[in-house]
């Protein structure tokens, strides 16, 4: 895993989340706002989310099928953690939707001693050997 702010690699202990509600907003003109991209591998990802990503499949598979609607993991046709790499749209938004956060809290700790804060999620590209999750974050003052 590795994370880039500003395009240049930044350490994990010098960054957290916010696993608030008010994630995704920016409503201080007194923060500094900054890009930022975190890179997790496949491997690494199926071994931390394969058990959430299986209870989730499971019960947005009921859902689909009670309330006759169309989900990310029904346009994948339900599949397996590792086979959902192979539908990179789909699997982006479940990724987006249902995971990142829970991904970030359990790779990064949630401590007011970390400089920066990832604060939303604005993308989620996919590809055959890892996960790309691009945002917002912003440093403390």
């Amino acid at each position: 895993m590795n994370i880039s702010i500003c395009n240049e690699e930044v350490s994990i202990d010098n960054i957290t989340y916010n696993d608030g509600l008010n994630y995704g907003r920016f409503d201080s003109s007194e923060i500094e706002v900054f890009p930022y991209e975190y890179s997790i591998s496949k491997e690494e990802f199926v071994s931390l989310m394969s058990r959430s990503y299986k209870e989730s499949l499971e019960e947005i598979r009921k859902d689909d099928i009670n309330c006759n609607e169309v989900s990310a993991f029904s346009q994948m046709n339900y599949a397996d953690i590792n086979s959902a790499f192979g539908h990179p749209e789909a699997f982006g938004e479940a990724v987006e939707t249902f995971f990142d956060r829970e991904l970030f809290g359990k790779t990064l700790a949630n401590s007011e001693a970390r400089n920066y804060i990832i604060n939303s999620t604005e993308k989620v590209e996919v590809s055959n050997e890892k996960i790309t999750i691009i945002g917002r974050c912003f440093r403390r003052k």
